[in-house]
């Protein structure tokens, strides 16, 4: 069976899918979990049952279905599941599993986990809980000024945000050439844009940078 034969690594969740789609996915479900607890590395078929439950919009079961692989050093499934909650408006739900984290995914995972963090909290409306969380993260934390400015954006303190973005060299300029545009000010946006030369000056600093932190025998870019 195309499902379940001896290529269902990679025929599965096409299996899975169709099942559903001709109004069989209790099946396709039981197939899924079926794979899921005999497999000897069954996390490559979590995703498809917790699409399928999310369709369903059983969300707490694609959670738990999620679950077990959520402090993996690949937070592919975790990301994935934030998204999902993301798109069916459980921000609260995705922000409780955010912060219920280890340590140790935290911390190895900082930038990712404290840009989504925000950018969860933004889409909650709760624009002071963001920035207060922000100011408590390293300033130099990657990606950091841009979710920032996104906030207050948000809040309707464009200007506030212009002001942060341009104070960061590490910006590119077009960062500060999209918030311009989504407000009107097309003209500024141009007027303000480096000449090319001048982004390769400063992508070629960057690198330079960069390749200075890794130290003198470190394999270049």
């Amino acid at each position: 069976m195309l499902g379940t034969g001896e290529r269902a690594d990679e025929t599965l969740a096409y299996y899975a899918r169709a099942l559903e789609d001709d109004g069989q996915a209790g099946k396709a479900e039981a197939v899924l979990r079926r794979f899921i607890a005999a497999a000897e590395y069954p996390d490559r078929f979590r995703w498809p049952l917790i699409e399928l439950l999310a369709r369903q919009g059983r969300f707490e079961e694609a959670v738990e279905v999620g679950q077990p692989t959520f402090d993996h050093h690949d937070a592919c499934l975790f990301e994935g599941v934030i998204h999902l909650l993301h798109e069916a408006g459980r921000l609260d739900d995705a922000l409780e599993l955010l912060d219920e984290r280890s340590a140790e995914f935290v911390e190895e995972h900082s930038s990712w986990f404290s840009s989504n963090r925000i950018w969860l909290l933004g889409e909650a409306g709760r624009y002071e809980e963001a920035l207060a969380y922000a100011g408590t993260l390293p300033p130099d934390m990657y990606g950091l000024t841009v979710s920032k400015a996104w906030i207050l954006d948000e809040m309707g303190r464009v200007e506030e945000a212009l002001a942060l973005l341009r104070a960061d060299t590490e910006v590119r300029p077009s960062e500060v050439a999209e918030l311009l545009i989504r407000h009107g000010r097309a003209a500024e946006a141009i007027a303000g844009m480096p000449s090319l030369a001048e982004q390769h000056a400063a992508s070629r600093r960057r690198d330079a940078a960069a390749q200075a932190d890794r130290g003198p025998n470190a394999p270049p870019f």
